[in-house]
């Protein structure tokens, strides 16, 4: 009889299951009673921590016998308040959170719609609670409430203070003995357990120095509230209680109202606090403990230190990478292994995971700039198909120009052309292939080249001349890169000015080889075509193929500088540097020989790179020197540009192959060429006026210069230009302002004493021979009345009756933070009333 009930009950259950809509069937499951195991959850208690807590908690939780994890947890919740912390946790998650995947079948195709599935909050938090298990310990996570739709509708941590990984039970208060098993039963298809039943975590291990730190931040509050305010003493003669009394009332009502009468030789005394440098005691150890849960977390400080420095910090990325990677592993591992099963049997809604496996997508994704660096890379190689180039950059493309010159015609079998450039006996970069066939980038055959082209082909251009346009876009294009490399400060810094120098004489020299090389070019063709085509491959070699090359020596050299300069404020820690190689297949065996060769830090002359390609690195040490010194560094490129203030040295091949009777004409014009070098370094002054500073401005005035031109900007409403300084070219006054624009020409006088004697004649005629429109005159150092000094402005601009330094516009005069303006009309009329301003 009871077999036939139980077959009468299935098959209506059967039937009624088919028949019903799903929707139904999850709404109904949606409204059970029953939510999983019961578990009190308890306040959070930030009560401060100490030492005892941790080794306690530490102990409560090993417990062979009856281990409980409740203490360790609240700890754990205390170390989570460090913000540094949690920010070195999230460099770890956050990329393991964002990363792309698809989910595969076994045939290794993807299935977008199943993705659909895991594009939901609860996956982000499913991650971060797998992720959390590597630094909180063994974390037990619930998947069992489903919204209306049958789809998972969150997962929930259960607190550790309310499960026993070692007998597999969650409890329901924190030290009941007795709970319900969720690895085995009903439930076990709801939990998933991350972590072994004993693992405790990073968070274990980094407790000490978290510790340190907030007992470090907590004395610091303690230093500020008792030292903070300094004391205040009352020194006096007399020695009668009532006096006493009065001086002890008035210095208790003293920081209130802020003053005090006295009598006698009474006086109130404030100790000099100076000499007590807590500051950087504790703000020495706060960054201390900061750099140790970076390094132990991340690989190193470069990811969250404000300074770090390109090479050091590319070297520690590659580091988090492999930690991230581990990441990774490790949530495919129990996504794949032990939560698409439990997703499959929680309901039918995830079916289609039955079959799939979950991957990361590891194909690179290239921004737009790469997209289009790509394209010119090949397309002198290769022809693309334009409606796809449209759909991948979404640019208009409408047709394709044409290159200036025919196209190169069919070679004779009798007759071969000589190369571009086939008489070099010095390549600048030899380990580079010479020539390159094909068509050339579109880019390195521009306006500027095939100007010049057409002047060497005419003999109306010589290389010593050099061209403007040409020596400007290497340049800009060289110094872009050095600032990349030296990263913040790069225009303020006294070495990167050198280094500026040093590129836009490279730049120079490169345009002279370049003008050079054309004209060598003409004489081996009698054809204007074909002189162009090859033109063409010699302009593409170096404007695409060597300038790479040269653009990321000059980043590398940029940032290995300034990690020197780190080195050597350091060398009382670590007195001596490592060389370092990559340590893989791609390092040349020249390099291989110097890893490991350490010599003291003020020995190290060359530093990487030692030559284009070249990816060694310094790591300061301890160790003592070795015997061996550093092998096969080319001459031509291996350099401190710390030391030296060069990227390119001159043993450089572009500065080689000037001949010694061009070589003051090349250094000259390219000196000239600092007038049209664009003034990279802006100061905003209030809401509409700014501050230039040219690349090469003259860093020996520069700061009284910045001085004065932020007083210009805000008291008379003008930009102002700091213009650059020329070296070594006759005749150069070098006027270092530009008032408004850079053409309206300005110089800075500085009256050095009290006595004006014949300053304002001297200086006025000075900028005279400069060509300045404007003179700007500091008088800070004058003692006297400023108005007194009218006669003297006066015969700087008319002396016996005739008008002298007629250059000269305006006078702009400086005292203190007051500035005036005198336009020469009113020098001429003795109209100097504002003259009383300035006081």
């Amino acid at each position: 009889m009871i077999s036939i009930v139980k077959k009468i009950t299935a098959a209506v259950s059967s039937f009624i299951l088919t028949n019903a809509k799903s929707d139904k069937i999850f709404a109904e499951y949606y409204k059970r009673t029953v939510r999983g195991t019961e578990y009190r959850r308890q306040a959070t208690n930030y009560r401060a921590k100490e030492i005892k807590d941790w080794t306690m908690a530490m102990m409560v939780a090993t417990d062979p016998d009856n281990p409980r994890r409740g203490n360790l947890m609240r700890f754990y919740q205390s170390l989570m308040l460090d913000l540094h912390l949690m920010s070195c946790i999230d460099n770890r998650t956050l990329p393991v959170q964002c990363a792309p995947f698809r989910l595969m079948d076994k045939n290794q195709k993807e299935d977008t719609q199943a993705k659909k599935l895991l594009e939901k909050p609860w996956f982000m938090d499913l991650i971060r609670l797998i992720a959390m298990g590597a630094y909180q310990g063994t974390t037990l996570i619930e998947m069992i409430e489903l919204n209306d739709k049958g789809e998972l509708k969150e997962v929930t941590e259960i607190p550790q203070s309310n499960f026993i990984a070692q007998k597999g039970i969650v409890v329901k208060e924190e030290y009941d003995e007795q709970g319900v098993s969720y690895k085995e039963g009903v439930y076990r298809n709801y939990y998933i357990q991350i972590g072994n039943d004993w693992n405790l975590g990073l968070f274990s291990i980094m407790a000490s120095i978290v510790l340190a730190k907030k007992l470090g931040l907590g004395s610091w509050m303690s230093f500020i509230e008792k030292f903070g305010i300094p004391p205040i003493f009352a020194i006096t003669d007399r020695m009668d209680t009532a006096r006493r009394d009065e001086l002890f009332e008035m210095l208790s009502n003293f920081r209130m109202n802020h003053f005090a009468v006295l009598q006698g030789n009474e006086k109130i005394e404030v100790p000099d606090s100076n000499g007590m440098n807590a500051y950087h005691s504790f703000d020495d150890l706060l960054k201390k403990c900061d750099e140790y849960i970076s390094k132990y977390l991340l690989g190193g400080t470069g990811l969250t230190d404000e300074k770090a420095y390109v090479g050091s910090a590319t070297i520690q990325e590659h580091l988090l990478k492999y930690r991230q990677q581990v990441d990774k592993l490790v949530f495919k591992y129990y996504l794949n292994e032990e939560v698409f099963p439990r997703l499959v049997s929680l309901s039918s809604v995830y079916q289609p995971l039955a079959n799939l496996t979950f991957e990361y997508d590891e194909t690179e994704t290239l921004t737009l700039k790469e997209i289009l660096e790509a394209i010119k890379s090949l397309s002198q190689h290769y022809e693309f198909d334009i409606e796809e180039l449209v759909r991948m950059t979404g640019l208009p493309i409408v047709g394709v120009k044409k290159l200036f010159g025919a196209p190169e015609p069919e070679p004779e079998p009798q007759k071969k052309k000589s190369e571009p450039g086939a008489k070099l006996n010095y390549p600048p970069f030899n380990y580079l292939p010479f020539g390159r066939q094909g068509l050339v980038y579109a880019a390195t055959w521009d306006k500027t080249t095939e100007r010049i082209a057409e002047k060497i082909w005419e003999e109306k251009m010589e290389a010593k001349d050099l061209d403007k346009d040409l020596t400007l876009k290497y340049y800009s294009s060289l110094n872009e890169s050095t600032k990349s490399g030296w990263g913040k400060g790069y225009y303020t810094e006294e070495l990167t000015g050198k280094l500026r120098n040093n590129l836009l004489q490279a730049a120079g020299a490169k345009s002279y080889r370049i003008i050079n090389e054309l004209s060598d070019l003409k004489k081996q063709h009698t054809g204007k075509d074909d002189y162009t085509e090859s033109a063409k491959k010699l302009i593409n070699l170096y404007n695409a193929t060597y300038q790479v090359v040269e653009n990321k020596f000059a980043a590398n050299s940029a940032g290995s500088a300034r990690d020197y300069n780190e080195y050597v404020k350091e060398k009382d820690i670590y007195p001596c540097l490592m060389n370092r190689t990559m340590g893989d297949n791609d390092v040349r065996d020249a390099h291989a020989v110097n890893e490991g060769v350490v010599k003291p830090v003020e020995e190290w002359t060359q530093i990487p790179p030692y030559d284009p390609g070249c990816r060694c690195w310094l790591e300061q040490t301890t160790s003592p020197a070795t015997t061996n010194g550093m092998k096969n560094l080319d001459g031509k490129w291996a350099n401190n540009p710390a030391l030296s203030g060069k990227i390119f040295t001159e043993n450089n091949t572009y500065f080689t192959g000037i001949p010694q009777e061009d070589k003051l004409p090349v250094k000259v014009n390219t000196e000239q060429m600092k007038e049209y070098m664009p003034y990279n370094r802006t100061i905003r002054v209030g809401e509409e006026r700014t501050v230039f500073v040219n690349d090469f401005a003259d860093r020996r005035d520069l700061e009284s210069n910045l001085k004065a031109a932020k007083l210009i900007a805000e008291k008379l409403e003008k930009d102002v230009y700091i213009r650059p300084h020329k070296q070594g070219v006759a005749g150069e006054k070098n006027p270092e302002l530009g008032i408004g624009r850079p053409g309206i020409l300005g110089d800075l006088k500085t009256m050095p004493h009290n006595e004006p004697g014949n300053f304002f004649n001297n200086q006025l005629k000075k900028a005279n021979k400069q060509g300045c429109q404007y003179v700007v005159v500091d008088i800070s150092k004058y003692k006297g009345d400023a108005s007194d000094l009218k006669d003297k402005i006066k015969k700087a601009v008319i002396y016996k009756d005739q008008e002298v330094n007629q250059n000269v516009k305006r006078l702009i005069i400086i005292r203190n933070k007051s500035v005036i303006q005198l336009s020469r009309m009113q020098i001429i009329k003795d109209r100097f009333s504002d003259l009383d301003l300035l006081k």
